[in-house]
Protein backbone atom coordinates (compact mmCIF):
# COMPACT_ATOMS: atom_id res chain seq x y z
CA UNK A 1 0.00 0.00 0.00
CA UNK A 2 1.60 3.15 -0.69
CA UNK A 3 1.88 6.19 1.65
CA UNK A 4 0.28 9.21 1.74
CA UNK A 5 3.19 11.22 0.44
CA UNK A 6 3.50 8.64 -2.81
CA UNK A 7 -0.09 9.41 -3.10
CA UNK A 8 -1.55 11.52 -6.50
CA UNK A 9 -4.63 12.82 -7.54
CA UNK A 10 -4.63 13.27 -11.11
CA UNK A 11 -7.87 15.26 -11.94
CA UNK A 12 -9.86 18.15 -10.79
CA UNK A 13 -13.08 15.99 -11.03
CA UNK A 14 -11.57 13.18 -8.42
CA UNK A 15 -10.58 16.19 -6.01
CA UNK A 16 -14.14 17.28 -5.94
CA UNK A 17 -15.09 14.07 -5.35
CA UNK A 18 -13.31 13.44 -2.36
CA UNK A 19 -14.45 16.63 -1.08
CA UNK A 20 -17.86 15.88 -1.67
CA UNK A 21 -17.54 12.19 0.03
CA UNK A 22 -15.52 13.83 3.11
CA UNK A 23 -18.30 16.78 3.73
CA UNK A 24 -21.36 14.35 3.20
CA UNK A 25 -19.71 11.90 6.17
CA UNK A 26 -19.14 14.98 8.67
CA UNK A 27 -23.16 16.09 7.51
CA UNK A 28 -23.92 12.50 8.32
CA UNK A 29 -22.48 12.57 11.40
CA UNK A 30 -23.70 15.79 12.80
CA UNK A 31 -26.95 13.96 11.91
CA UNK A 32 -26.75 11.32 13.99
CA UNK A 33 -25.54 13.06 16.45
CA UNK A 34 -28.19 15.30 16.64
CA UNK A 35 -31.02 12.52 16.89
CA UNK A 36 -28.62 10.65 19.41
CA UNK A 37 -28.86 13.96 21.92
CA UNK A 38 -33.10 14.48 21.02
CA UNK A 39 -33.75 10.78 22.00
CA UNK A 40 -31.62 11.53 24.59
CA UNK A 41 -33.30 14.53 25.68
CA UNK A 42 -36.89 13.07 25.15
CA UNK A 43 -35.78 9.96 27.34
CA UNK A 44 -34.62 12.29 30.05
CA UNK A 45 -37.73 14.07 30.09
CA UNK A 46 -40.39 11.06 29.90
CA UNK A 47 -38.23 9.78 32.84
CA UNK A 48 -37.84 12.46 34.91
CA UNK A 49 -40.78 12.47 37.42
CA UNK A 50 -41.14 16.03 38.05
CA UNK A 51 -41.01 16.66 34.28
CA UNK A 52 -43.60 14.66 33.71
CA UNK A 53 -46.09 16.03 36.28
CA UNK A 54 -45.72 19.41 34.26
CA UNK A 55 -48.89 20.30 33.16
CA UNK A 56 -50.86 17.56 35.19
CA UNK A 57 -53.48 20.14 36.12
CA UNK A 58 -57.32 19.03 36.32
CA UNK A 59 -58.25 22.35 36.22
CA UNK A 60 -56.23 23.50 33.10
CA UNK A 61 -58.04 19.99 31.89
CA UNK A 62 -61.79 21.05 32.48
CA UNK A 63 -60.85 24.59 30.46
CA UNK A 64 -59.38 23.18 27.72
CA UNK A 65 -62.35 20.79 27.60
CA UNK A 66 -64.28 23.70 27.88
CA UNK A 67 -62.89 25.84 25.53
CA UNK A 68 -63.42 22.55 23.08
CA UNK A 69 -66.78 22.43 23.67
CA UNK A 70 -67.41 26.28 23.40
CA UNK A 71 -65.06 26.13 19.35
CA UNK A 72 -67.61 23.46 18.24
CA UNK A 73 -70.85 24.55 19.43
CA UNK A 74 -69.48 28.13 17.71
CA UNK A 75 -68.54 26.15 14.60
CA UNK A 76 -72.28 24.38 14.60
CA UNK A 77 -74.12 28.24 15.39
CA UNK A 78 -72.06 29.41 12.25
CA UNK A 79 -72.64 26.34 10.16
CA UNK A 80 -76.33 26.66 10.83
CA UNK A 81 -76.67 30.38 10.51
CA UNK A 82 -74.55 29.74 6.94
CA UNK A 83 -77.46 27.04 6.09
CA UNK A 84 -80.16 29.15 7.11
CA UNK A 85 -78.55 32.54 4.85
CA UNK A 86 -78.30 29.88 1.78
CA UNK A 87 -81.78 28.55 2.14
CA UNK A 88 -83.06 32.22 2.27
CA UNK A 89 -80.90 33.27 -0.61
CA UNK A 90 -82.49 30.23 -2.40
CA UNK A 91 -85.83 31.50 -1.69
CA UNK A 92 -85.41 34.85 -3.33
CA UNK A 93 -83.89 33.39 -6.38
CA UNK A 94 -86.80 31.07 -6.41
CA UNK A 95 -89.40 33.86 -5.97
CA UNK A 96 -87.37 36.27 -8.85
CA UNK A 97 -87.22 33.09 -11.24
CA UNK A 98 -91.26 32.66 -10.41
CA UNK A 99 -91.61 36.51 -10.74
CA UNK A 100 -89.47 36.47 -14.03
CA UNK A 101 -91.82 33.27 -15.60
CA UNK A 102 -95.00 35.33 -14.47
CA UNK A 103 -94.06 38.57 -16.44
CA UNK A 104 -92.95 36.58 -19.59
CA UNK A 105 -95.86 34.82 -19.57
CA UNK A 106 -97.92 38.05 -19.40
CA UNK A 107 -96.06 39.88 -22.53
CA UNK A 108 -96.54 36.70 -24.11
CA UNK A 109 -100.51 36.59 -23.21
CA UNK A 110 -100.41 40.76 -24.35
CA UNK A 111 -98.77 39.37 -27.66
CA UNK A 112 -101.01 37.31 -28.66
CA UNK A 113 -103.85 39.48 -27.79
CA UNK A 114 -102.48 42.12 -29.57
CA UNK A 115 -101.76 39.94 -32.67
CA UNK A 116 -105.18 38.19 -32.53
CA UNK A 117 -107.15 41.16 -32.31
CA UNK A 118 -104.77 44.00 -34.42
CA UNK A 119 -103.16 41.98 -36.56
CA UNK A 120 -105.57 40.37 -38.69
CA UNK A 121 -105.36 40.90 -42.03
CA UNK A 122 -108.27 42.64 -42.45
CA UNK A 123 -107.43 44.69 -39.82
CA UNK A 124 -104.65 46.15 -41.02
CA UNK A 125 -104.24 49.47 -43.11
CA UNK A 126 -102.74 47.64 -46.12
CA UNK A 127 -105.60 45.74 -46.80
CA UNK A 128 -107.73 49.02 -46.79
CA UNK A 129 -105.07 50.52 -48.99
CA UNK A 130 -105.58 47.46 -51.38
CA UNK A 131 -108.71 46.00 -51.33
CA UNK A 132 -109.22 43.70 -54.30
CA UNK A 133 -113.00 44.56 -54.52
CA UNK A 134 -112.95 48.03 -54.70
CA UNK A 135 -114.84 49.42 -57.67
CA UNK A 136 -112.56 48.97 -61.25
CA UNK A 137 -113.49 50.59 -64.74
CA UNK A 138 -115.49 47.47 -66.64
CA UNK A 139 -112.87 47.07 -69.28
CA UNK A 140 -110.09 44.11 -70.06
CA UNK A 141 -107.62 45.46 -67.78
CA UNK A 142 -109.08 45.75 -64.80
CA UNK A 143 -112.00 42.60 -65.02
CA UNK A 144 -109.80 39.83 -67.05
CA UNK A 145 -110.75 38.08 -70.22
CA UNK A 146 -113.27 36.25 -68.97
CA UNK A 147 -115.60 38.80 -68.04
CA UNK A 148 -114.42 40.33 -71.90
CA UNK A 149 -115.90 36.76 -73.03
CA UNK A 150 -119.33 37.41 -71.27
CA UNK A 151 -119.56 40.57 -72.52
CA UNK A 152 -118.92 39.09 -76.02
CA UNK A 153 -121.67 36.51 -75.04
CA UNK A 154 -119.46 33.36 -74.43
CA UNK A 155 -120.21 30.73 -72.01
CA UNK A 156 -117.51 31.07 -69.05
CA UNK A 157 -117.49 27.93 -66.41
CA UNK A 158 -118.93 28.64 -63.30
CA UNK A 159 -116.42 29.87 -61.00
CA UNK A 160 -118.54 31.15 -58.44
CA UNK A 161 -120.39 27.48 -57.73
CA UNK A 162 -116.37 26.50 -57.35
CA UNK A 163 -115.49 29.09 -54.69
CA UNK A 164 -118.36 28.56 -52.95
CA UNK A 165 -117.65 24.43 -52.72
CA UNK A 166 -114.01 25.67 -51.75
CA UNK A 167 -115.53 28.36 -49.06
CA UNK A 168 -117.98 24.74 -48.16
CA UNK A 169 -114.89 23.32 -47.78
CA UNK A 170 -112.65 25.51 -45.96
CA UNK A 171 -115.39 26.06 -43.46
CA UNK A 172 -115.81 21.73 -43.04
CA UNK A 173 -111.95 21.75 -42.30
CA UNK A 174 -112.37 24.19 -39.72
CA UNK A 175 -115.59 22.58 -37.73
CA UNK A 176 -113.34 20.03 -38.04
CA UNK A 177 -110.35 21.78 -36.19
CA UNK A 178 -112.93 23.40 -33.83
CA UNK A 179 -113.87 20.05 -32.47
CA UNK A 180 -110.45 18.56 -32.23
CA UNK A 181 -109.56 21.62 -30.35
CA UNK A 182 -112.72 21.04 -27.78
CA UNK A 183 -111.28 17.28 -27.57
CA UNK A 184 -108.10 18.29 -26.76
CA UNK A 185 -108.99 21.04 -24.29
CA UNK A 186 -111.40 18.04 -22.71
CA UNK A 187 -108.44 15.71 -21.94
CA UNK A 188 -106.59 18.82 -20.84
CA UNK A 189 -109.01 19.56 -18.11
CA UNK A 190 -109.22 15.76 -17.19
CA UNK A 191 -105.49 15.88 -16.45
CA UNK A 192 -105.16 18.77 -14.88
CA UNK A 193 -108.53 17.70 -12.72
CA UNK A 194 -106.71 14.32 -12.26
CA UNK A 195 -103.13 16.23 -11.38
CA UNK A 196 -105.08 18.00 -8.50
CA UNK A 197 -106.96 15.02 -7.18
CA UNK A 198 -103.17 13.28 -6.91
CA UNK A 199 -101.50 16.24 -5.68
CA UNK A 200 -104.72 16.31 -2.84
CA UNK A 201 -104.60 12.41 -2.19
CA UNK A 202 -100.84 12.86 -1.56
CA UNK A 203 -100.81 15.98 0.53
CA UNK A 204 -103.66 14.53 2.55
CA UNK A 205 -101.56 10.84 2.86
CA UNK A 206 -99.05 12.51 3.60
CA UNK A 207 -100.78 14.86 6.34
CA UNK A 208 -102.60 11.95 8.30
CA UNK A 209 -99.14 10.18 8.52
CA UNK A 210 -97.54 13.46 9.99
CA UNK A 211 -100.82 13.02 11.93
CA UNK A 212 -100.20 9.83 13.36
CA UNK A 213 -96.24 10.83 13.91
CA UNK A 214 -97.51 13.16 15.87
CA UNK A 215 -99.89 11.30 17.95
CA UNK A 216 -97.18 8.75 18.80
CA UNK A 217 -94.92 11.18 19.87
CA UNK A 218 -97.47 13.06 21.62
CA UNK A 219 -97.93 9.61 23.62
CA UNK A 220 -94.20 8.76 23.92
CA UNK A 221 -93.93 12.26 25.75
CA UNK A 222 -97.36 11.76 27.68
CA UNK A 223 -95.58 7.81 28.67
CA UNK A 224 -92.15 9.74 29.75
CA UNK A 225 -94.06 12.09 31.58
CA UNK A 226 -95.45 9.67 33.62
CA UNK A 227 -92.53 7.72 34.39
CA UNK A 228 -90.27 11.00 34.89
CA UNK A 229 -93.32 12.03 37.83
CA UNK A 230 -93.37 8.18 38.85
CA UNK A 231 -89.08 8.04 38.92
CA UNK A 232 -89.17 11.38 40.58
CA UNK A 233 -92.13 10.48 43.49
CA UNK A 234 -89.73 7.03 44.19
CA UNK A 235 -87.06 9.20 44.44
CA UNK A 236 -88.56 11.56 46.85
CA UNK A 237 -90.36 8.60 49.07
CA UNK A 238 -86.62 7.08 48.99
CA UNK A 239 -85.27 10.21 50.01
CA UNK A 240 -87.82 10.42 52.94
CA UNK A 241 -86.82 6.82 54.16
CA UNK A 242 -83.33 7.54 53.85
CA UNK A 243 -83.72 10.96 56.20
CA UNK A 244 -86.11 8.52 58.67
CA UNK A 245 -82.99 5.93 59.05
CA UNK A 246 -80.89 8.91 59.28
CA UNK A 247 -82.72 10.15 62.42
CA UNK A 248 -83.56 6.74 63.66
CA UNK A 249 -80.04 6.46 63.38
CA UNK A 250 -78.95 9.50 65.37
CA UNK A 251 -81.71 8.95 68.13
CA UNK A 252 -80.37 5.25 68.23
CA UNK A 253 -76.89 6.77 68.88
CA UNK A 254 -77.61 9.69 70.50
CA UNK A 255 -80.36 7.64 73.24
CA UNK A 256 -79.33 4.19 73.12
CA UNK A 257 -75.28 4.43 73.21
CA UNK A 258 -73.70 3.25 76.76
CA UNK A 259 -70.91 6.23 76.48
CA UNK A 260 -73.93 8.87 76.39
CA UNK A 261 -76.57 7.33 78.35
CA UNK A 262 -74.61 7.38 81.41
CA UNK A 263 -75.02 9.75 84.57
CA UNK A 264 -72.91 12.61 84.46
CA UNK A 265 -71.11 11.50 87.56
CA UNK A 266 -70.30 8.44 86.35
CA UNK A 267 -69.18 9.58 82.79
CA UNK A 268 -66.85 12.48 84.70
CA UNK A 269 -65.57 10.03 87.55
CA UNK A 270 -65.18 6.92 85.39
CA UNK A 271 -65.09 7.15 81.37
CA UNK A 272 -63.90 10.61 81.81
CA UNK A 273 -66.32 12.22 79.57
CA UNK A 274 -67.66 15.75 80.13
CA UNK A 275 -70.18 17.45 79.85
CA UNK A 276 -68.95 19.59 76.94
CA UNK A 277 -67.21 16.78 74.61
CA UNK A 278 -70.67 15.05 75.41
CA UNK A 279 -72.34 17.95 73.48
CA UNK A 280 -69.74 18.50 71.26
CA UNK A 281 -70.17 14.66 69.63
CA UNK A 282 -73.84 15.16 70.04
CA UNK A 283 -73.49 18.29 67.57
CA UNK A 284 -70.68 16.39 65.41
CA UNK A 285 -73.43 13.51 64.67
CA UNK A 286 -76.01 16.34 63.87
CA UNK A 287 -74.43 17.89 62.15
CA UNK A 288 -73.26 15.20 59.81
CA UNK A 289 -76.91 14.37 59.44
CA UNK A 290 -77.92 17.85 58.12
CA UNK A 291 -74.97 17.37 55.74
CA UNK A 292 -75.95 14.18 54.50
CA UNK A 293 -79.54 15.31 54.02
CA UNK A 294 -78.53 18.62 52.00
CA UNK A 295 -75.85 16.49 50.00
CA UNK A 296 -78.88 14.41 49.30
CA UNK A 297 -81.38 17.12 48.23
CA UNK A 298 -78.54 18.43 46.04
CA UNK A 299 -77.95 15.57 44.39
CA UNK A 300 -81.78 14.84 43.70
CA UNK A 301 -82.06 18.51 42.59
CA UNK A 302 -79.26 18.01 40.07
CA UNK A 303 -80.73 14.98 38.54
CA UNK A 304 -83.66 16.83 38.82
CA UNK A 305 -82.21 19.90 36.56
CA UNK A 306 -80.74 17.69 33.98
CA UNK A 307 -84.08 15.50 33.40
CA UNK A 308 -85.81 18.56 32.89
CA UNK A 309 -82.92 19.98 30.54
CA UNK A 310 -82.63 16.53 28.61
CA UNK A 311 -86.45 16.88 27.72
CA UNK A 312 -86.44 20.77 26.77
CA UNK A 313 -83.89 19.62 24.70
CA UNK A 314 -85.72 16.79 23.44
CA UNK A 315 -88.97 18.55 22.70
CA UNK A 316 -86.67 21.28 20.97
CA UNK A 317 -85.61 18.45 18.82
CA UNK A 318 -88.62 17.55 18.09
CA UNK A 319 -90.23 20.95 17.28
CA UNK A 320 -87.17 21.66 15.04
CA UNK A 321 -87.47 17.90 13.36
CA UNK A 322 -91.74 18.80 13.04
CA UNK A 323 -90.80 22.69 11.53
CA UNK A 324 -88.35 21.12 8.42
CA UNK A 325 -90.84 18.27 7.94
CA UNK A 326 -93.50 21.09 7.51
CA UNK A 327 -91.31 23.33 5.33
CA UNK A 328 -90.79 20.17 2.95
CA UNK A 329 -94.24 19.18 2.38
CA UNK A 330 -94.39 22.52 1.74
CA UNK A 331 -91.61 22.88 -0.78
CA UNK A 332 -93.00 19.45 -1.89
CA UNK A 333 -96.78 21.28 -2.62
CA UNK A 334 -95.05 23.93 -4.47
CA UNK A 335 -92.74 22.13 -6.65
CA UNK A 336 -95.41 19.83 -8.08
CA UNK A 337 -97.96 22.88 -7.96
CA UNK A 338 -95.35 24.38 -10.53
CA UNK A 339 -94.58 21.42 -12.88
CA UNK A 340 -98.27 20.97 -12.82
CA UNK A 341 -98.81 24.65 -14.02
CA UNK A 342 -95.88 24.45 -16.49
CA UNK A 343 -97.20 21.49 -17.85
CA UNK A 344 -100.70 22.89 -18.49
CA UNK A 345 -98.70 26.04 -20.29
CA UNK A 346 -96.69 23.51 -22.47
CA UNK A 347 -99.92 21.76 -23.54
CA UNK A 348 -101.54 24.95 -24.68
CA UNK A 349 -99.07 26.56 -26.22
CA UNK A 350 -98.30 23.15 -27.89
CA UNK A 351 -101.83 22.82 -29.27
CA UNK A 352 -101.54 26.43 -30.37
CA UNK A 353 -98.35 25.91 -32.29
CA UNK A 354 -98.92 22.69 -34.14
CA UNK A 355 -100.36 22.58 -37.00
CA UNK A 356 -103.71 20.51 -37.28
CA UNK A 357 -104.57 21.10 -40.99
CA UNK A 358 -102.21 22.80 -43.03
CA UNK A 359 -103.91 25.85 -44.41
CA UNK A 360 -105.11 25.62 -48.10
CA UNK A 361 -106.42 29.62 -48.49
CA UNK A 362 -103.58 30.86 -50.73
CA UNK A 363 -103.17 34.27 -52.59
CA UNK A 364 -104.70 32.77 -55.89
CA UNK A 365 -108.07 32.28 -53.88
CA UNK A 366 -108.41 36.31 -53.25
CA UNK A 367 -107.42 36.72 -56.96
CA UNK A 368 -109.87 34.44 -58.29
CA UNK A 369 -112.76 36.98 -56.29
CA UNK A 370 -111.39 39.85 -58.34
CA UNK A 371 -111.42 38.21 -61.62
CA UNK A 372 -114.94 37.07 -60.99
CA UNK A 373 -116.70 40.02 -59.93
CA UNK A 374 -119.24 39.90 -63.24
CA UNK A 375 -120.89 37.08 -61.15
Amino acid sequence: MPSLSTIVITSKAEVESAHETSRLRVELAKKLQRKRDKRAEISDRLLDPRTRQIGASVTKWEKQLAEKEEFRQSQIHAAREDRAVLEELDRITQQIEREHREATREREKLARYHSLNNLSKTARREYFLSDPKRDLSIDMEHLGPSAAQVFAGEFVEDKKATQSEIVRGLKEQELEKEVLLQREAALERAFAELSDLDVKTRIELENREEDSIRAGRRALDEFNCEMQQKRKEKERREREDAETRARRDVDFHLYQSGLLSESIGTSSDFKGIPLDEKQMVVDWQARQVDEKRERIADENDRRARDAAEAEAQRLEAVKVHDEQELQRRRAAQALVEENRRLAEAQNKERIRTEEVYSSSIKETFFDQFAKSACH
